[in-house]
């Protein structure tokens, strides 16, 4: 149902969040206008990989405390619907009922498989998540509670510098680290502008040949999507069953 209306906007998205799940890239920014879906697609994502992954761990990133702890909340409530259980059977819930879960909070949570300290943390941008490591991906969203502290350009180096010295940093050593950075730029200087500044001044991007609105580095290894709201080439929304 989230995908029925939005498979225009969301099609690369949900094709590279796939293609990070079985370890064929490593970044992913998506840029998108609010109430688009990014965020709810993500946590699918975060499901899904776990039924792939039982050991693995996300680390999850947001401004705002209840809805990064919300988000895990709906990657628990995912994980236990009996549908899931049924496509991953070694994380049925209707199976091993509350032994799947040896700690269950909405700021973190683990699971019996799990070989680090947690399978997911929820953190706010301003908690210490020191000691803190991911080893399936490091998911930043939404940094910004509005357009005001978007134009904050002290908050905005804060955030570009602690995501390179920390964010990124996040993850076990053995591996090089998954990142999904997605958001609502809301100024041309906003964190997700200087993070996708930065990932060009790594690497030369190109027009992906199977998405609209999304381009791919030369080695293939990360992905940028940025959905407008109109279509720069009609003038019309990118998602007309949304917005007009």
């Amino acid at each position: 149902k989230l995908y029925e209306k939005r498979y225009g906007i969301l099609n690369s998205y949900v094709y590279y969040l796939n293609e990070m799940a079985h370890r064929r890239i490593n970044h992913i920014v998506a840029n998108m206008p609010s109430g688009y879906g990014k965020t709810r697609t993500v946590k699918f994502y975060e499901a899904f990989r776990l039924g792939l992954e039982p050991g693995g761990t996300f680390l999850s990133l947001c401004s705002n405390d209840t809805v990064v702890k919300g988000g895990s909340r709906s990657v628990i409530d995912i994980i236990k619907n009996e549908r899931y259980g049924h496509i991953f059977p070694e994380m049925s819930y209707q199976q091993y009922g509350k032994d799947l879960f040896l700690k269950e909070t909405d700021g973190e949570w683990k699971t019996k498989y799990c070989k680090l300290l947690a399978s997911y943390y929820a953190s706010t941008t301003n908690s210490n998540v020191v000691g803190q490591r991911a080893s399936l991906s490091v998911d930043i969203d939404d940094l910004y509670k509005d357009y005001k502290e978007a134009l904050d350009e002290s908050l905005n180096t804060y955030y570009t510098n602690t995501y390179k010295t920390v964010w990124r940093k996040r993850y076990i050593q053995n591996k090089e680290a998954q990142i999904i950075i997605s958001g609502t730029m809301w100024a041309p200087n906003d964190f997700i502008a200087q993070i996708i500044d930065l990932f060009e001044s790594e690497s030369k991007f190109i027009p992906d040949d199977k998405f609209k609105y999304t381009r791919i580095s030369e080695d293939g290894k990360s992905v940028i999507i940025q959905i407008p709201a109109l279509d720069p080439e009609t003038d019309l929304s990118t998602c007309e069953e949304l917005r007009s």
